[in-house]
């Protein structure tokens, strides 16, 4: 009898060994091949849209635009489409090194572009004022060269010092499945992953400050209002992604055996032990949770701390070694993956007298046959039943697990969204101020609701729009705290209902738009007849309407649920809610993404309508943001376990809520308020640079 190696396992009939599977994101399967279609369709575009504008280099509006910054942006976005190539196949040394860094500085230098042609933007439109000249010379061709190159090489500078001190590596991942390995790259650093991240958000959010600046600036140098737009749509999905890459399955430090490694200790009275880990995310977060427990228990303490390098370095592998020899500690508990025990082993035959036994711990991922009875003969549990007259055993219920001293049941942690954690508090403050700041805005509406700019942006919708927006805000609630059959049957249909009123408004608003344009016209005034207050009433109706159809069909046939998931820890349960149906989700999102994509449309074919029914500008701007955010949360949801879907689900509702009221109502507010001279019928008729909203 004889153990298989490490990649394969034991076949069903335990006579021969077989490979275990393998997974990682292919080429092969569907989601790969979409994945390479979509990135080599946009380097394509890239290349046509470049050979267009190279082949029209000398018509004015590829010069007005810097042809030359314009050309640069379009081959970083072509190294940005093909860099994302890098994330798909099996995980090589390679490409684990290079995906994250060529995905760091095309960015960077897109955005450097984008940076630059706002900056000039601005300094020519102050140089073509008298005695203004002088601005330009400092955003001449070379200095433009140089701002891009000089920002791109600082991206460049993060990189290197990533891959020199805790470079990104190839990663076999047996944890999450028995009889398979999940090939990965493993970050390194995070923190250095961090950096790389911040520094093109923060490149990102000074372009979109620039450009919101300018974007009044008059139309022969408006395309900072494309800039703004731009910029706006890459945070919202950035900031999208944050919580999915965080939430996503690949966190390797897993409680379990953390706790597990903490009750070994007491089990055996160990309270001086030394610590290795692997220099890495699991390795890392696993020692911050091993320390902060064993903290807590004050029954132990670490007698020195040390990080194993990744690959062979002698010099700190005899360091360590040397720490582990002076050290009067005699027990080591190891963070790490198998390939920096055995670098660690192999430096020096001097560490193996210290190696007098080795207790593992794993995770069960399935039933052994006889192993249960094994374990209690050779330790019985020790709480006994005493009517009869002799020992028996028991399982622990369901939701109770053994004590330490195996003579008890305790009740397991529970987990969900609670008001009482951080993230919780937060995601409640912000769905109360958002609820807050739409209460006033409403407040403001009805106390001005007979000046021109309420009256002439259809007041009553715009009080529905309001209201229906403060039970988004409010909807959001109901995924914090613990899961009721109520709460989970609750929240998807009141966040459905709340966000189709909210976007019929919306679409309503934006055909009348049209409508009454259409009326201003000669022999026009009969479209009014199709879009009048009963008609605006009906179609918000009828569609606020179809999607309660939708919501009682799913509460009917599949309804959310509760659920205790006693899978992602074996001491802890988690509370969620199943959807039931995904179906019936897929629908209802479904349902309120093509009510938006229809408002996008139509508001963007209205986009260019007189100043005075500009409207359309605003809603095509918070359609945009509405549909990015919502976009970015499926995968973010797909990937998030347990409490982390529930806040993802409440970050996109929050998300796409301010944008809708800050979009929708800021420049409003900001002429009710700050500019009243603008609020009258003069003005919102004969005005040519600010629009009506």
């Amino acid at each position: 009898c004889f153990s298989c190696l490490e990649d394969f396992w034991s076949s069903p009939q335990r006579d021969h060994c077989i490979p275990k599977k393998t997974e990682f994101l292919s080429y092969q399967e569907p989601l790969g091949i979409c994945l390479t279609t979509t990135s080599l369709l946009g380097t394509f575009i890239c290349a046509i849209v470049l050979g267009i504008f190279i082949y029209h280099r000398s018509t004015p509006i590829v010069r007005a635009n810097n042809s030359e910054l314009s050309f640069l942006l379009l081959v970083s976005l072509k190294l940005c489409f093909l860099c994302s190539l890098l994330f798909i196949g099996r995980p090589r040394l390679l490409t684990c090194q290079l995906r994250h860094a060529a995905f760091g500085i095309s960015f960077v230098l897109c955005v450097s572009c984008i940076l630059v042609k706002t900056m000039v933007v601005l300094a020519v439109f102050k140089a073509s004022k008298p005695g203004g000249e002088a601005n330009l010379k400092w955003f001449g061709a070379m200095q433009q060269r140089g701002t891009v190159v000089f920002l791109t090489c600082i991206q460049a500078a993060i990189c290197i010092a990533w891959l020199v001190s805790s470079s990104p590596t190839p990663f076999k991942n047996k944890q999450y499945y028995n009889d398979k390995i999940v090939y990965e790259c493993v970050v390194g650093s995070t923190v250095g992953f961090a950096v790389l991240l911040g520094y093109i958000g923060i490149l990102a959010i000074l372009s979109f400050f620039l450009a919101f600046l300018a974007r009044n600036l008059p139309n022969n140098f408006n395309e900072a209002k494309f800039i703004t737009f731009s910029m706006l749509i890459f945070c919202a999905v950035w900031v999208a992604f944050v919580p999915a890459y965080i939430n996503s399955p690949g966190k390797y430090a897993d409680a379990v055996e953390v706790n597990a490694m903490i009750q070994i200790l007491k089990h055996f009275d160990w309270t001086w032990v030394g610590l290795l880990i692997s220099d890495d995310d699991y390795g890392l977060n696993a020692a911050r949770a091993f320390q902060s427990d064993l903290s807590l228990s004050g029954e132990g303490c670490l007698a020195y701390l040390e990080v194993l390098p990744w690959g062979n370095e002698p010099p700190e592998l005899r360091r360590i070694v040397d720490v582990m020899k002076k050290s009067t500690s005699r027990v080591v508990i190891v963070f790490a993956h198998e390939s920096h025990l055995i670098s660690l082993m192999e430096e020096t035959s001097q560490l193996m007298p210290y190696l007098s036994g080795t207790l593992g711990i794993a995770i069960r991922r399935g039933q052994i046959s006889g192993l249960r009875d094994f374990l209690l003969e050779i330790n019985p549990n020790t709480q006994h039943n005493k009517s009869y007259g002799n020992s028996m055993c028991f399982s622990c219920p369901e939701d109770y697990w053994s004590s330490p001293q195996r003579d008890h049941c305790v009740p397991k942690k529970t987990e969900f969204l609670s008001y009482q954690e951080p993230l919780g508090i937060c995601l409640t403050a912000a769905s109360l101020l958002g609820t807050f700041i739409c209460t006033v805005v409403l407040g403001i509406f009805i106390y001005h609701r007979s000046t021109p700019i309420v009256r002439a942006n259809n007041s009553e919708l715009s009080f529905q729009l309001l209201v229906s927006l403060k039970l988004c805000f409010l909807c959001s609630l109901l995924f914090i705290g613990r899961p009721r059959l109520w709460t989970c049957q609750l929240r998807h249909a009141a966040f459905g209902i709340s966000f189709v009123l909210c976007v019929s408004c919306i679409l309503v608003k934006t055909m009348v738009v049209l409508a009454v344009f259409k009326a201003s016209k000669p022999g026009g005034e009969a479209s009014l007849k199709w879009f009048g207050v009963s008609q605006q009433r009906g179609t918000v109706l009828v569609l606020t309407s179809v999607q309660a159809a939708i919501c009682t069909a799913w509460l009917i046939s599949f309804s959310p649920s509760p659920h205790k998931n006693t899978k992602y820890h074996n001491d802890k349960i988690v509370y969620e809610c199943v959807v039931g149906s995904a179906v019936g989700f897929s629908v209802l999102l479904g349902y309120i993404g093509l009510l938006a994509i229809l408002s996008f449309l139509i508001a963007f074919l209205a986009r260019n309508l007189p100043d005075n029914f500009n409207e359309a500008k605003f809603i095509t701007f918070s359609m945009l943001i509405f549909c990015a955010v919502w976009v970015a949360f499926i995968p973010a949801y797909i990937s998030s376990p347990g409490k982390h879907a529930d806040a993802v689900e409440v970050f996109a509702i929050l998300a796409s809520s301010f944008g809708l009221l800050v979009a929708l109502f800021g420049p409003k507010c900001y002429i009710i308020l700050l500019r009243p001279e603008r609020n009258t019928k003069k003005a919102i008729m004969g005005r040519s640079t600010i629009g009506t909203t």
